[in-house]
């Protein structure tokens, strides 16, 4: 992963996921098979999280529901973390190609399937129109459809019948360009840190520092452009970043006790439900996006090594699904009610009707074919029961190249949160 010394006892390929896990508190025991376990409750959140999306495209309710997407941002930055201290736990290693290539195949096939869709329903469009849209089919595809956005206000609204049937795609590409920026500046934060003997310090200063820069660059660019503001990667990262955070300090949180899961959990659902029905638009991105973004990473912090009532509810099995295929039914949602408001512009309600039940069966269909698929390819193999006894019970502290670890290697743990969405 990086070129050139560490220093002692570090070697070349460790790079920016073993300051993760230094980052880590030193008192371990039963987490490796913590993270091994399903989160139902992120599951359940990502199904929150896009039926809030999918119901203010709809039908206007609720009427923030474009909250979604910084829910979206931290659960995102809470897996990206975890997948990296699970790389470390099994190899002692992290593998820029390898990040890279994961995040490809993980978002690119679904993503690419629903753009050539797009593509091909465009060219019944009229011209002027159908131009417009393979040019947003192209951004998209690309990973800057958030700059599309920025550079052409025009593509923000207008209408159903002007309004562009991939806008959605914009936050995937605030994702993408964040993750392209991620690694390397843990890299150079480990590289920097371990020379002073405080790698933990500086990886986790380099997050908060981060953080801390896009709130800044958030609050200004908010006063004189709030539009530009709203689709900016540099605007957004701080939500994708406090993801982060919670994921590096995730052992943290499993010393909470019953009572303050319950208050965390109560306090999410109350942040939630108030950044969805609250008409938030005019005050994006701060200070409104504080109350999605703290709505959601008090769930997972609520949910991390124990459980709560409003947890239970999350992990209920109806949210789980919908969750499981959120990204499915965010990439195809808007295209599809696009499409059918242009080909049926004297319908509404009946039509929106049509569109939710087809997007529903075209995700569905996409989810079991071609997402599923692809993430097996890159699913560790699960623990047995003896092996999941022996982490349980094991403890005391580990670094990535302790005896622990190599034995971590060669067990492998599944991931802990289920597919990324986005």
């Amino acid at each position: 992963m990086a070129r050139g010394p560490y220093g002692p006892g570090v070697s070349a390929t460790t790079g920016p996921s073993a300051a993760v896990a230094s980052a880590v508190p030193s008192t371990r025991t039963s987490v490796a098979l913590a993270r091994s376990l399903r989160r139902g409750d992120i599951q359940g959140l990502r199904g929150v999280a896009v039926l809030l999306v999918i119901g203010v495209h709809a039908g206007g309710f609720p009427r923030s529901g474009f909250v979604g997407v910084d829910i979206f941002f931290v659960i995102s930055g809470f897996v990206i973390a975890n997948r990296l201290l699970d790389e470390t736990e099994r190899t002692g290693a992290i593998s820029l190609p390898r990040f890279y290539a994961r995040r490809f195949q993980r978002i690119a096939p679904a993503a690419l399937l629903t753009l050539g869709a797009v593509a091909v329903a465009a060219t019944f469009l009229p011209v002027a129109r159908r131009a417009s849209v393979l040019t947003d089919t192209v951004w998209a595809a690309l990973g800057v459809g958030n700059l599309r956005m920025i550079l052409v206000p025009a593509e923000r609204g207008g209408g159903f019948q002007q309004v562009s049937p991939v806008g959605p795609f914009w936050s995937l590409g605030v994702e993408e360009q964040f993750y392209a920026l991620l690694p390397i500046v843990l890299l150079i934060a480990w590289w920097i840190g371990v020379r002073r003997n405080a790698a933990h310090r500086w990886v986790l200063g380099a997050v908060a520092g981060g953080v801390g820069a896009s709130l800044a660059l958030a609050a200004v660019a908010g006063l004189s452009d709030a539009d530009t503001a709203y689709y900016s990667t540099a605007a957004r990262g701080w939500e994708l970043g406090i993801g982060v955070v919670l994921g590096i300090l995730a052992p943290h949180f499993r010393r909470l006790g019953p009572r303050a899961r319950s208050v965390l959990g109560f306090t999410a659902l109350v942040a939630l439900e108030l950044a969805a029905v609250t008409w938030l638009q005019e005050s994006y991105p701060l200070p409104a996006g504080l109350l999605p973004v703290g709505g959601a990473a008090a769930l997972i912090v609520a949910g991390t090594g124990g459980t709560s009532a409003v947890t239970r509810v999350f992990a209920s099995a109806p949210l789980r699904w919908v969750g499981d295929r959120s990204y499915s039914l965010y990439l195809w949602h808007f295209p599809i009610l696009v499409f059918m408001l242009v080909a049926q512009p004297s319908g509404h309600w009946d039509v929106i009707a049509e569109s939710l039940i087809l997007t529903v069966v075209v995700a569905s269909l996409s989810y079991r074919f071609v997402e599923r698929p692809v993430s097996a390819l890159f699913r560790p193999r699960a623990l047995g029961p003896a092996e999941a006894a022996a982490v349980s019970t094991g403890g005391g502290t580990r670094s990535p190249g302790a005896p622990h670890a190599a034995a971590s290697r060669r067990r492998g743990s599944p991931a802990r949160t289920g597919p990324d969405h986005q």
